[in-house]
């Protein structure tokens, strides 16, 4: 599953911690640097529930009744297999997913077989459903960090 930034539980912790320590904008902007390159979707899950309790709870219990975690790893395969494999994929490859990950791909997601693979398609609303859902994380991940610091979370004027 990708590349993996740290070789440790316990890299990944000094990681967390130093983000849970910070205490400006430009400190967590500085340790977001640092891990830019970041590319396992589960570590980075592991470094913000370490980070903030509101995100392991949210991630969790959200109005999308779907693990968070999950859905960033199975939009970050699509994104994979549109970009680097012509939206193909060993069949294989989600018949070993959990029974999470399977719902998430077969409710966002349409494939059509093609031998001992599967060819990724999809529709414009099913775009548009991805989109929202993905700016819907985004927002939870503000927000439950912006919680965990004390920054204000609800900006948007009413």
């Amino acid at each position: 599953m990708g590349l993996q930034l740290f070789h440790s539980q316990k890299k990944a912790s000094e990681v967390s911690q130093k983000f849970s320590k910070c205490k400006t904008k430009e400190d967590f902007k500085s340790q977001l640097r640092k891990i830019r390159k970041l590319r396992s979707p589960k570590l980075l899950f592991e470094i913000l529930e370490e980070s903030s309790a509101e995100f392991k709870e949210m991630n969790r219990n959200n109005n999308l009744n779907i693990e968070l975690t999950s859905f960033y790893e199975v939009l970050a395969f699509v994104r994979h297999k549109v970009t680097h494999s012509s939206s193909r994929f060993k069949n294989s490859t989600i018949q070993n997913w959990d029974n999470e990950k399977t719902y998430i791909f077969d409710n966002y997601y349409s494939s059509v077989p093609i031998e001992n693979e599967s060819l990724i398609k999809m529709e414009r609303l099913q775009a548009q459903r991805v989109i929202k859902r993905t700016a819907e994380l985004g927002f939870i991940i503000f927000k439950s960090l912006s919680i965990q610091h004390g920054y204000e979370w609800d900006v948007i004027k009413k």
